[in-house]
């Protein structure tokens, strides 16, 4: 509390608002100087409603879509007794038919699920045509998965899941737009291959180019040459990166993965 010479400072001889609101706040002590006054003075009687009044307004307005609401969202309460809650915008109205929406929604999920099938390249789904790269980093051999870093020296060998008996290529291509022929190792035509899963033989070692390379395998039931993957390759090779490049202009079947080659530090 304020001493008592700080207190009375208007020229009426009455207590500064400081001093009221000090007063209001130590519990309005009947055996304060000011109580006495107080009573005795309708200006200050008058100023103490209005704080009276400006008090009741806080907590019945101001404080409950403030900080209550900030204490009541902290608690550890159950979602559904949230939901529930008075001024939750959502209410009840809203929230029974959200509910039966989403039940009706897992159920339908639920009775189609065992009809849904996984097409990703690596599942070699019957009818589907799948890639899975295999790199050997020092010594140490995993999978490799699109997007990731390898560096020159790094072996690589590959295993597609062919749909059936065809005719089977594999390619990449680098950033420059040259193209390799890493499968068949010779020759410039598709190597007749029978259904299955089963690495080609033989890996690759990575040269000392560095930057971005998309490797595609190439499936057909008809054979076909090099010369035909190089110029699909060339005639959109132009217009992207080889990581925008997610398929080629051939009507046969493709799978694709990309990488980046990095110096070794």
């Amino acid at each position: 509390m304020p001493n008592d010479e700080c207190r009375m400072t208007n020229a009426s001889g009455c207590p500064s608002s400081l001093a009221l609101d000090a007063w209001v706040l130590d519990g309005r002590k009947e055996t304060d100087p000011l109580h006495a006054h107080v009573k005795s003075c309708p200006r200050c009687t008058a100023q103490i409603a209005e704080l009276d009044h400006a008090s009741d307004v806080f907590r019945r307005d101001v404080f409950p879509a403030t900080v209550g609401k900030v204490v009541r969202l902290s608690r550890k309460v159950p979602w559904y007794e949230r939901i529930f809650a008075e001024d939750h915008p959502f209410k009840l109205v809203y929230t029974v038919p959200m509910l039966t929406i989403t039940l009706i929604l897992l159920v339908i999920g639920l009775v189609q699920l065992p009809f849904s099938r996984n097409d990703a390249p690596q599942t070699a789904i019957k009818g589907t045509l799948g890639l899975t790269v295999f790199v050997e980093h020092q010594g140490s051999v995993r999978e490799l998965f699109d997007g990731e870093t390898v560096f020159p020296g790094d072996r690589l060998r590959f295993r597609p899941a062919v749909p059936a008996d065809g005719f089977l290529m594999v390619v990449s291509v680098q950033e420059n737009g040259s193209v390799n022929l890493y499968y068949p190792p010779d020759g410039d035509s598709a190597m007749k291959v029978a259904a299955g899963s089963e690495a080609l033989p033989g890996s690759i070692v990575l040269d000392e180019s560095t930057g971005g390379e998309r490797v595609f395998v190439l499936y057909s039931s008809r054979m076909f040459s090099l010369g035909e993957v190089k110029s699909a390759i060339q005639s959109v090779m132009s217009f992207g990166s080889v990581e925008g490049l997610k398929a080629l202009p051939l009507e046969m079947k493709q799978a694709t993965t990309v990488f980046r080659k990095e110096a070794v530090k």
